[in-house]
């Protein structure tokens, strides 16, 4: 019980914390008031008193935290001692001494020399190693020194941990004692913690834990408690303990660990590794669902810890992947996912680790081999994270090729399931890995892959197919194989297949670019398809590549790249495998049957409904015409069709006046409006200008009813056209007359 004016020891923040890592220290008190539940205590270091509760480990009974409090504050002038400074320790002299009396106790101070004076102290020379490159020197007041000069003195209170006994963390001889590193206090408790015979080293921290708190661990690691509750993994005790006790017992043994001497810690460390191993190796399913992710965590933490103490860095590293290794195969073969994914990535971060490690890498595989892992991963029980979480493995196994044909197609097979998620994220995988595949496994693929119907082909599949028949392992004749496919797909896409569409027409067109005999097989097809007026839509969105892409993907490659892309990718008109005339009577004719065809269908079904409906070639009507005004366009703005006033009355005369429905003037006067945004040509505008004025506007009636699309397009070429011959400027306020004239002589002329 305590009494007001006793003295205790206290533990208290550490307001000067320099060169030290103590954050709170022990010292001596003064009880100065006490309550029912709190006391208060008044120190030398603070004025203010330190509020307590009675049931607190922050205060003991005097001397038991501070056994070297006299010797602390009775420190003489010109006597040697050992202090910490810059992360090391040195024989210091205490050059002055400043006490007063706060509080009622006493309050010191020292004025620290970091060096050693031969006339105060005879020993000297046997402390030199600790400035092996100082030479004797003079002070301020001509005292003769060895060490650092006295612009490193420093003044320091009495209860820091910096300063201790001479020869505590220094020694004469050269050779640092077991104890190094510990203060006065620790040292004292650590001796106290020994048994009579010296089998146990349970060291209580003084300046991080309260001495009840270490004395109870030191009992409880002398009764053996440590021991046992680590027997408790035994696979002798018949009974098991359950998942929650398994994290508690680590959880204990994790937080005392730092109280222990090593020779302690390589004790339980050797009980650990084989009871830990055994127990958990032992669980069955049931145990294993209650086993969470955390207390595995904790315990490989744990036993990392305390191998470190014992084993060198490789044998513990070993003895851990062995522990994770073993648990995760057992986690494998459950039913519970989240026990599966976990032992894929344990798996997985293994051979990662192994990769450079030729030995190791081979050791893993047997592991996978002997215990069938692939199979758990990608058979029939598979899940799309194990396989999210498998492309290091399957590129380790590819780069010992140690992936069997077998295998892959058990992997292909996943993506037959139905389920598209999972069929997504193997063909995502399969296209990381595609350049390190071997020939043997792109041969299966692509097998299995031209099996299927490329009508249902998805855009995954295509990307991936495409990195296969152009691997390195393949021959040229895999080319055409691979073109062939694609085109059959092109040809059976409909009208939602956009996306897939512009897909399978980049790729067409990357692989004919590899070869021109392929190229001229390709447009030949294309021209075929023309002429019978089959497959037209699709067939001129490739033939219009051929024709204007030379310099496929030069947004992303640098100018030399470029070049030498344009260099092999020859010209088709240049290089005789179109005539320009001839592409242009082939247009003109596909047009006019088109519309021809069209004309046919509506009378014969007497065709009243919207013409969009209308079926024709797996396309719209106006995704029809769309992508021959788009073609158009290409053989105006590449000069393929020489004859522009030629061109200009046909594309008039088949929108026009030989219109299907209102559908054709819209997408003619869209048309024009964009042709004219994009191409800035005066001679082609000027052209289309007279167009307007001669055909389209002949009079006032028929420019009322031009759509708003003809309306801007034709105000546009008339400013155009006015600004280039100076008769107009675009800052003028005439000019708004003008166009409001304008606007008001459409509306209501």
């Amino acid at each position: 019980m305590i009494k007001v004016n006793e003295e205790i020891d206290v533990f208290i923040e550490n307001k000067r914390q320099y060169h030290s890592n103590d954050k709170k220290i022990w010292t001596r008190g003064r009880v100065h008031e006490i309550t029912d539940k709190q006391f208060s205590v008044k120190t030398a270091e603070d004025p203010q008193p330190i509020i307590l509760n009675k049931n607190s480990f922050e205060y003991s009974p005097c001397g038991s935290m501070t056994k070297d409090y006299t010797w602390r504050t009775n420190i003489k002038q010109w006597d040697v001692i050992d202090c910490q400074d810059r992360g090391r320790w040195f024989p210091a002299t205490v050059m002055t001494r400043n006490e007063e009396i706060v509080n009622g106790l006493k309050k010191v101070e020292y004025k620290i020399g970091f060096r050693i004076y031969p006339a105060s102290f005879p020993e000297w020379t046997s402390y030199t190693k600790f400035w092996p490159d100082k030479q004797n020197s003079k002070d301020s007041n001509g005292r003769t020194y060895f060490g650092d000069q006295e612009g490193y003195d420093e003044t320091i209170s009495s209860i820091s941990k910096r300063i201790q006994i001479l020869g505590t963390n220094t020694s004469n001889s050269g050779k640092y004692s077991e104890n190094e590193g510990l203060s006065i206090d620790d040292y004292i408790l650590f001796n106290e913690c020994k048994d009579i015979e010296n089998k146990f080293y349970v060291v209580g921290k003084s300046n991080n834990f309260s001495y009840y708190y270490a004395m109870l661990i030191n009992d409880f690691a002398k009764l053996s408690g440590y021991e046992k509750l680590l027997n408790l993994l035994s696979k002798d005790n018949k009974e098991k303990i359950n998942s929650e006790l398994l994290y508690y017992i680590f959880f204990f043994i994790g937080n005392s660990s730092n109280l222990f001497h090593k020779e302690y810690i390589k004790i339980l460390a050797d009980i650990m590794k084989e009871n830990v191993i055994n127990y958990l190796n032992d669980l069955n399913q049931n145990d294993l669902r209650n086993v969470k992710k955390e207390t595995i965590e904790l315990i490989t933490k744990v036993l990392r810890y305390y191998l470190s103490f014992s084993l060198s860095c490789e044998e513990r590293n070993e003895v851990i992947e062995n522990f994770g290794l073993s648990f995760s195969l057992k986690m494998l073969k459950t039913s519970l996912l989240d026990k599966r994914i976990s032992a894929v990535k344990t798996i997985v971060d293994m051979i990662k680790s192994a990769k450079n490690q030729t030995e190791k890498s081979l050791k893993v595989l047997k592991i996978i081999e002997d215990h069938k892992i692939f199979y758990e991963i990608y058979g029939p029980n598979s899940h799309i994270q194990l396989i999210n979480k498998s492309k290091d493995l399957l590129e380790i196994m590819l780069q010992e090729d140690k992936l069997s044909s077998g295998e892959m197609e058990i992997i292909w097979n996943g993506t037959k399931k139905g389920d598209l998620e999972g069929k997504l994220t193997i063909l995502k995988t399969l296209k990381e890995i595609s350049s390190s595949l071997k020939e043997k496994h792109i041969k299966m693929l692509l097998e299995n892959i031209y099996q299927s119907e490329p009508k249902v082909l998805i855009n995954e599949e295509i990307e991936l197919i495409y990195d296969l028949a152009t691997h390195q392992t393949q021959p040229h004749s895999e080319l055409e194989r691979c073109v062939k496919f694609f085109l059959f797909g092109l040809f059976s896409s409909k009208t939602d297949d956009i996306e897939k569409t512009g897909i399978l027409v980049k790729k067409i067109f990357q692989i004919a670019k590899m070869n021109t005999n392929l190229m001229t097989s390709i447009i030949n097809e294309l021209i075929s398809n023309l002429q019978n007026n089959k497959n037209s839509y699709l067939s001129l969105k490739l033939l219009g590549k051929f024709i204007c892409e030379k310099n496929i993907d030069s947004q992303s490659q640098s100018d030399a790249d470029v070049a030498e892309a344009q260099n092999k990718l020859k010209d088709i008109f240049t290089e005789g495998i179109l005539i320009k005339k001839n592409i242009v009577d082939l247009f003109v004719k596909n047009f006019k049957d088109f519309k021809a065809n069209a004309k046919n269908l509506i009378e014969i079904k007497n065709w009243n409904k919207d013409i969009d409906i209308l079926p024709l070639d797996n396309f719209t009507y106006s995704e029809n015409i769309r992508a021959r005004l788009r073609f158009f366009n290409i053989l105006i703005v590449k000069k393929i069709w020489d004859s522009f006033d030629e061109s200009i009355d046909f594309i008039f005369n088949i929108m026009i006046n030989d219109s299907l429905s209102e559908k054709d003037s819209q997408e003619f006067y869209i048309w024009i409006k964009k042709f004219i945004e994009k191409n800035e040509n005066m001679e082609i505008e000027e052209k289309i200008f007279d167009l307007f004025n001669n055909n389209i506007c002949s009079d006032s009636k028929k420019c009322q009813n031009l759509s708003i699309q003809a309306f801007e397009s034709y105000l546009k070429l008339f400013l155009d056209i006015n600004k280039k011959n100076k008769f107009l400027d675009y800052n003028n306020s005439g000019v708004n007359f003008f166009i409001l004239y304008f606007l008001i002589f459409f509306n209501f002329s």
